[in-house]
């Protein structure tokens, strides 16, 4: 996430004056309109330099280039971060919305035989229809997160290896921090230096700072 600089302030300021907002500061001589720009420059950098996102800030802007007749005061331009906001997170609202829709409809639905499963249980014979999570993709993923991973290891620990692969396809899915479904956190996976089991260990996420 980009923040706003003091660069893209003065560049809104300069966009503002261009569009004729200057208001009574026009009627001013050279030196009495910078001192003007001045003072306008560092009050818009102590309350939105850093702190805005630069999406949300150009946002802002063209709603004040669009509706004001004169220079937005403070309290005008806080008006439109915050409706530059609230538009920000229903269009990232969406987006989410479409990628999981996506997702959900790649998903292979998986039959499952309950009358047999049943059968096979009341014959001891349960453990063949066990579901397989050891697959190339989670050898793969082990051999590179984990590259002392052998077979009997990925084995041992496919469920805990295949949920931190979904938490890693979650993240490199995320467009903004302030949306994660894991509350800023992620399952990076530990293994236990004692028995060699992996297990599931949540991080801080560096995105939410």
């Amino acid at each position: 996430m980009t923040m706003v600089s003091d660069a893209n302030i003065g560049e809104a300021l300069f966009r503002l004056e261009c569009q004729n907002l200057y208001d009574t500061a026009a009627r001013l001589d050279a030196k009495s309109k910078q001192a003007v720009r001045e003072a306008r420059f560092n009050e818009w950098r102590e309350l939105f330099s850093g702190q805005v996102d630069i999406d949300v800030w150009n946002m802002a802007v063209d709603l004040a280039v669009r509706h004001c007749k004169g220079w937005p005061s403070l309290s005008e331009m806080c008006d439109f971060v915050d409706s530059a906001m609230k538009k920000q997170e229903t269009v990232i609202a969406e987006k989410r919305k479409q990628l999981e829709a996506a997702e959900d409809a790649g998903k292979k639905v998986i039959k499952v035989n309950v009358k047999a499963i049943l059968e096979a249980a009341r014959a001891g014979e349960l453990k063949k229809y066990k579901v397989n999570q050891v697959t190339p993709e989670v050898i793969a993923f082990s051999k590179k997160r984990w590259p002392d991973a052998d077979l009997e290891f990925v084995e041992s620990n496919a469920f805990a290896i295949v949920s931190v692969m979904k938490q890693e396809a979650v993240c490199s899915k995320c467009m903004d921090p302030r949306y994660c479904k894991t509350n800023g956190y992620k399952n990076v996976g530990r293994i236990d230096k004692h028995s060699g089991i992996l297990y599931g260990h949540m991080v801080p996420c560096p995105a939410k700072g």
